[in-house]
């Protein structure tokens, strides 16, 4: 089949009515005037060797020159001998003149030339028919590609204005609080981190129930909108993934540096999880289902009692910022920040869905244009480089990880190659993956001649 394809493309482009429109002039031209130059050539020497007459008695090639052109269509002409020639009509009898030439008038070369070049125009008369209706033909297919071509461009912008439509309906009702209180956690308590982020928690909802009624609520209203949501994805997802790995480092008592890029796939999956379908939802079904995670139970339980925690504390005062929350790998403390400005950790089913299914359907209708319209990869990324400049950084991220959680595993696979080929995450900024230590080009199986770009800061690679 896709030989067959080939061979279609290949002879489309061998009778492309441009390339003709030149050919056909050029090959015409070549022949006619070879034609031409032959037929005075031939004609020249064949008559320039033979005999013009002047009489037409001299026809006959007789002895006697007598005008016999009134008898000349009813004489019966017959040969009586080698060298004589009999008129029953006259009763003549003509003595045949033998001739090393043989003789013509005018008028033969005039029939020579009307019968010869009578078939010769005839037949090249056929040719230039067959070769206008060919060029019709032609031209009548380039007008059909060229309107397949502006189907095909009128549907891709039509499906990116539904994109774009969609995408400006992002908004998330929220608050914040304008002091940015923060915690600081106790770095050599022996708690774990459930029991500290508890306890900030009670300190909170102590603090609360004794304030003023005035300073119970240190909000104000807030609604995060356009690119600004996905921003605030990233840092939520990131929040999400930190807290899960705490929890196992804490109940297998691990450290940073054990964690295994096997283990830190299987806590970022779960992690996703939780982001995308809200975390009560997801907790919920865990508990009931006891979904495989690959990661252990305990852990599990652990990373969601700690996330229902800072969302309770988040509503209290906005908290954003804990400081010695984490040691990194080289046993440093960290902080965890959760800048968002909304309730977190509730979910996104109700519009990440859909706009996961538009841009997937625009990105395929692309790829897998008819190939009729004689797309090749290069057009093909004309297209797509229109799509993603609406796409911001944060965005291609987050589209990274939706791959990533194998939610949208059919982005890139055996038979989409969306991110390596036709490159939809293109040109990042690794500062604002989550984990900047992965090794993005071995999770794509990206060849090294391709790496070059696919980072903005290379510094950070």
């Amino acid at each position: 089949m896709k030989k067959g394809n080939k061979i279609i493309k290949f002879l489309k482009k061998v009778l492309n009515i441009k390339w003709w429109s030149s050919t056909i002039l050029l090959v015409s031209f070549l022949i006619g005037l070879f034609l031409l130059i032959f037929t005075v050539n031939n004609t020249y020497k064949y008559f320039s060797k033979n005999e013009l007459l002047h009489d037409i008695s001299d026809k006959y090639n007789t002895t006697q020159k007598r005008y016999i052109k009134e008898t000349a269509d009813t004489i019966l002409v017959k040969p009586i001998q080698s060298n004589k020639i009999y008129s029953k009509k006259s009763n003549t009898e003509y003595n045949v003149i033998s001739k090393s030439q043989e003789s013509f008038q005018l008028g033969d070369i005039g029939d020579f030339l009307g019968g010869y070049f009578g078939i010769l125009i005839g037949f090249t008369g056929i040719a230039f028919t067959f070769i206008a209706f060919w060029v019709q033909y032609m031209a009548n297919i380039q007008v059909q590609d060229q309107f397949k071509l502006q189907q095909f461009e009128n549907q891709f912008q039509k499906m990116v204005d539904v994109y774009l439509n969609n995408k400006d309906k992002f908004s998330i009702i929220g608050y914040k609080n304008p002091n940015n209180s923060k915690v600081e956690l106790i770095t050599n308590s022996g708690n774990t981190l459930n029991a500290q982020i508890a306890s900030v928690l009670q300190d909170k909802e102590n603090w609360r129930s004794s304030a003023q009624p005035e300073n119970k609520r240190p909000f104000i209203d807030y609604v995060t909108r356009d690119q600004i949501v996905f921003q605030k994805f990233v840092v939520e997802l990131k929040v999400i993934d930190r807290v899960f790995r705490e929890a196992y480092k804490q109940q297998n008592n691990l450290s940073e540096a054990n964690l295994t890029d096997d283990i830190k796939e299987k806590i970022f999956i779960v992690a996703y999880h939780t982001f995308f379908k809200g975390l009560n939802k997801y907790s919920k079904e865990y508990e009931e289902n006891r979904i495989v995670t690959g990661i252990d139970a305990n852990s599990m339980l652990s990373a969601f009692e700690i996330l229902k925690d800072l969302r309770k504390i988040y509503k209290i005062d906005g908290t954003k910022e804990y400081e010695n929350f984490y040691q990194g790998i080289n046993t440093e403390w960290k902080t965890l920040w959760l800048k968002v400005n909304y309730e977190p950790f509730k979910g996104y089913m109700h519009f990440l869905p859909q706009y996961y299914r538009n841009l997937f359907a625009i990105v395929k209708f692309v790829v897998h244009a008819d190939s009729k319209l004689n797309l090749n990869n290069s057009d093909k990324l004309k297209y797509l480089r229109i799509l993603r400049s609406t796409i911001s950084d944060y965005e291609q991220v987050m589209l990274f990880y939706n791959w990533r959680s194998k939610i949208g595993e059919n982005w890139e696979n055996d038979s989409n190659k969306f991110f390596t080929e036709f490159k939809m995450i293109h040109n990042l900024k690794k500062i604002l993956l989550i984990d900047d230590s992965i090794d993005i080009f071995t999770i794509l199986r990206i060849p090294t001649e391709k790496q070059g770009d696919f980072f903005e800061d290379l510094n950070f690679v």
